[in-house]
């Protein structure tokens, strides 16, 4: 992930991917001045690439083969969501950890997130989560991840 210049720059958000209505991973972003939807928005676009790469270091992180597997091998809709936004790079981080404690302890979400992840999962069981549970309450302010490089509402 890009880092600002300046750690107290108001350029970090906190976004969720979900799809089937559950949420799968929760993530800090970071947009550069001028270009909000970038780097959330292309990450659809990001692992659609690395499909056509035979090895490549971020095949190792289960957000994307969670990702890949649920958008090109199940054919889901993956939707993200804000969750903060135009936060410092340290707010960030506490709300993404927070975040990631709730939705795993009292939604009973199982996500990907393997970092701060109160109960991590395989990639097996985050793929059956999303697939086989009963969709969280629905909110109307969710973007489908676009695969084309530009937000959807």
């Amino acid at each position: 992930m890009a880092n600002s210049k300046n750690p107290n720059a108001r350029e970090y958000y906190v976004y969720r991917f979900l799809s089937n209505g559950r949420t799968f991973y929760i993530g800090k972003g970071h947009w550069p001045p001028g270009n909000k939807w970038h780097r959330v928005n292309d990450r659809g676009n990001y692992v659609k690439w690395l499909r056509t790469q035979k090895q490549h270091k971020d095949w190792s992180k289960q957000e994307i083969q969670v990702l890949n597997r649920l958008r090109f091998d199940h054919k889901m809709e993956i939707r993200w969501e804000f969750l903060d936004r135009d936060k410092t790079s340290d707010e960030a981080e506490q709300i993404e950890k927070e975040r990631i404690r709730e939705y795993v302890l009292q939604r009973g979400c199982k996500l990907a997130n393997v970092r701060d992840n109160p109960a991590p999962c395989t990639v097996d069981a985050v793929v059956e989560y999303v697939l086989n549970g009963s969709p969280e309450p629905s909110r109307a302010d969710l973007w489908v991840l676009g695969f084309s490089g530009r937000a959807q509402s």
